[in-house]
């Protein structure tokens, strides 16, 4: 009979012990920025933001599953991987179709601007269905939710 108990709490603890994985809680910033497609409004410097040129979509979506970012540069379509702690994030690998769009003017060097910047991130916060990526030589990516 001791056996059959000693045997129970030795396969509880046992399952117990398989659903922990020490990740700790997810933040809630982490939770409401995955899975979601987010669509930049303006970009660069503090001081000197500008807006997305008209008739381009910058778009961004982090897929947690695969710890990869992917979407549209504005001509190119891109991916990579991407890690978050906290509110720290950081984008690595990046690769990109390489097409050259003429048009709208301004389109490829604000594609160049965004890459370098993404590639470059190291922090985000979330309000009001916004989404601001720091990266760490002061440069700003505002996306809303799409």
């Amino acid at each position: 009979m001791k056996f059959k108990y000693l045997f129970l709490m030795m396969t509880a603890f046992a399952l117990a012990a398989c659903g922990a994985k020490g990740e700790g809680i997810r933040p809630s910033d982490e939770d409401a920025f995955e899975d979601k497609t987010w669509v930049l409004t303006s970009y660069g410097v503090e001081d000197d933001l500008k807006t997305v040129l008209e008739n381009t979509e910058i778009t961004t979506v982090f897929i947690p599953d695969e710890a990869v970012v992917r979407g549209s540069s504005g001509c190119n379509h891109y991916f990579g991987n991407y890690e978050v702690t906290g509110n720290e994030l950081s984008v690595s690998n990046i690769a990109f179709t390489e097409m050259a769009c003429l048009t709208p003017e301004g389109v490829m060097e604000q594609e160049q601007l965004f890459l370098s910047v993404l590639a470059a991130v190291g922090s985000f916060q979330i309000q009001d269905n916004q989404l601001t990526i720091f990266s760490t030589d002061d440069h700003i990516l505002e996306f809303k939710k799409k």
